[in-house]
């Protein structure tokens, strides 16, 4: 191989006996400063120290196990033959570099590979050929396919190449991932159309819904309107409310007992002689007060005494037109007040002001002047205006309206009491009077102890008369001092 000789100018700031330590030649020219000089290095130096820091780099970068690397050849004899070339790195095969080449080698497939890479590199540019060679030294032969071309300056053939079972283990790979991915998106695309189908779905039945709801809105509307047409027509029919006090009153007398059967709508409609909705309206007023209750599948039922709401305003007035309650009822009623209207007795004797006082008495008077067989009633409303007058003396907003509400209820017990006490003479009569006297009394002069055991006897006096017992449950009520 013809060496060519290369020169490097290099500017170095430095005098000859500097460059001398370095065992560089030196010539001085005239025309230059003195200050530089002209270095002669030898192109096989230079190729020598560059094969040695590429053999480190290549041969540190090769992975354990890896196939894929780069080999340089030096061509000795461009012509080839036996020992064209020599081995200068390979990084796969540290241990055969330096070894000579030949053109006529041959690989298993009967193939020269060196020849064809001379030839190729040569004709100044670069060639791909394919060619067996193995993976290890010793090793069998493999197919594999490669690219070489020639580095000039040094008459390096560079070449790197990659074995065909790595190509197709690659492409065997990439087409795994691929089919992999591929059915990931398949999934994918079929839960969104799954999901676009679904939402189509409720779309289409939710407006068939709204169009379903809206016929039957349309036709409530128009039977709305038809009955209402009906009732115009018919002016001697009962109102919804005359219907449901009516009901009401004949459960509240106790004609039914809990958990019984209430009547079907159509047998009601013909009592009544009123329309569907009517009546439908009026027993939604029984179930809001907690008389009844509609269960699918049960029908209407009269729902436990327990369940009723007492302190409801149109419990307050059907009570109030009933005629002879419930005897169950009754009894819940006195029960409550004779716990509760002791201490209201008491408080109202601490509370109650000049206002308060003229109330009670004129209740009281009313009483007097009514006490007798044909001002009953009379004498009823008086009676249940002087207890009405005790709570209110309270100055207790609850009190106060608790006792507005129990109006009706009071007024029932005390009628039922005075009915009974017809059996008596005079002297029970006048006996009663005075003992709520006695308790108008107490009140007056703030003897809050005294009203509430007053009051107490006017209660007992109303069980006696009733029938009641005594042994009723109390009310723990404070005592107040004076």
């Amino acid at each position: 191989m013809t060496m060519l000789e290369v020169t490097f100018a290099v500017g170095f700031l430095l005098n000859a006996d500097e460059c001398s330590k370095h065992g560089f030649d030196f010539v001085d020219h005239e025309h230059l400063p003195a200050i530089w000089t002209l270095i002669h290095i030898d192109p096989q130096m230079v190729a020598f120290l560059v094969a040695n820091e590429l053999r480190q780099s290549l041969h540190a970068s090769l992975d354990k196990g890896e196939s894929r690397y780069v080999w340089i050849n030096e061509i000795l004899d461009p012509t080839g033959g036996p020992g064209y070339a020599r081995r200068l790195i390979h990084p796969l095969l540290p241990g055969t570099e330096g070894t000579l080449l030949s053109t006529e080698h041959r690989d298993s497939s009967g193939r020269q590979p060196y020849k064809t890479e001379l030839e190729g590199v040569l004709q100044g540019s670069g060639i791909f050929f394919d060619y067996r060679f193995p993976r290890s030294r010793g090793g069998p032969e493999e197919d594999k396919t490669t690219y070489a071309a020639l580095y000039p300056p040094f008459q390096w053939i560079v070449a790197s190449g990659v074995y065909m079972g790595d190509i197709n283990n690659a492409a065997l790979t990439a087409h795994a991932d691929i089919m992999q991915e591929k059915s990931r998106l398949e999934r994918w695309h079929l839960l969104l159309t799954l999901g676009a189908c679904l939402l189509l779905f409720l779309a289409i039945g939710h407006a068939l819904f709204r169009q379903s709801r809206t016929r039957q809105r349309q036709m409530r509307q128009r039977m709305g309107r038809l009955e209402n047409e009906l009732e115009q027509r018919g002016e001697d029919r009962l109102s919804m409310e005359a219907i449901a006090a009516c009901l009401a009153r004949e459960i509240l007398a106790g004609k039914f007992e809990p958990d019984d059967n209430f009547p079907r709508e159509m047998d009601l409609c013909k009592r009544f002689d009123a329309s569907r909705n009517r009546l439908r309206n009026a027993l939604a007023q029984l179930v809001g007060a907690g008389l009844l209750e509609r269960t699918a599948g049960r029908g209407t039922l009269v729902r436990p005494m327990s369940e009723w709401q007492l302190l409801d305003p149109l419990m307050s007035d059907w009570i109030s037109g009933l005629e002879g309650i419930n005897p169950a009822l009754m009894r819940e009623i006195y029960a409550f007040r004779l716990s509760v209207e002791p201490y209201v007795s008491a408080l109202a004797a601490t509370k109650a002001n000049a206002q308060d006082l003229a109330r009670l008495e004129r209740a009281f008077e009313g009483m007097v002047a009514t006490a007798n067989d044909e001002q009953q009633a009379a004498h009823s409303e008086f009676d249940v205006a002087f207890h009405e007058a005790i709570y209110r003396a309270t100055h207790n907003l609850v009190w106060a309206q608790l006792g507005s509400l129990l109006r009706p209820s009071i007024s029932q017990l005390i009628e039922s009491s005075q009915q009974a006490a017809q059996q008596h003479d005079q002297a029970h009569h006048r006996a009663s009077l005075e003992r709520h006297r006695a308790v108008m009394e107490a009140i007056r002069l703030r003897q809050p102890d005294m009203a509430r055991t007053c009051a107490e006897r006017v209660l007992e006096t109303a069980a006696r008369d009733l029938g009641f017992g005594l042994d009723h449950p109390r009310l723990e009520t404070p005592r107040f001092s004076t």
